[in-house]
């Protein structure tokens, strides 16, 4: 999530698309927490 966060940093107010690839070592909730810090106020269809 690091990383994504400094990619966030990089381009101010730009959307971000990430592709999840499900890859085991990766901690799924936490990802989808942030994102949902992230969006929160953002309606669903964006």
């Amino acid at each position: 999530m690091e990383f994504v966060k400094y990619l966030k940093e990089q381009r101010p107010g730009k959307r971000l698309a990430i592709f999840w690839e499900g890859a085991s070592y990766h901690n799924p909730q936490d990802f989808r927490e942030y994102l949902m810090l992230i969006n929160q106020e953002k309606p669903e269809e964006k």
